[in-house]
């Protein structure tokens, strides 16, 4: 197998399990907590707000680590 595959497979991976503790530990919960069906669209659409958020700052983070990578070794 060669690295870029590796890399990949690792990456869908963390994908995969990314999107799936945020619906079963995040989005669910908030959406079955509340009773209306407005507070329920309500509760998933803020929900994806924050893991876009967190998303969005893991990417973030990444990018900054690749950019600065030859100053940090």
């Amino acid at each position: 197998m060669s690295n870029l595959l590796i890399t990949e497979v690792v990456v869908g991976l963390a994908i995969v399990g990314s999107v799936t503790v945020f619906l079963g530990w995040i989005a669910m919960p908030a959406v079955k907590a509340r009773e209306g069906a407005w507070n329920r669209i309500a509760a998933g659409a803020l929900s994806l707000y924050a893991f876009a958020v967190f998303a969005a700052l893991g990417v973030g983070v990444g990018i900054g680590i690749i950019w600065l990578w030859p100053q940090i070794t």
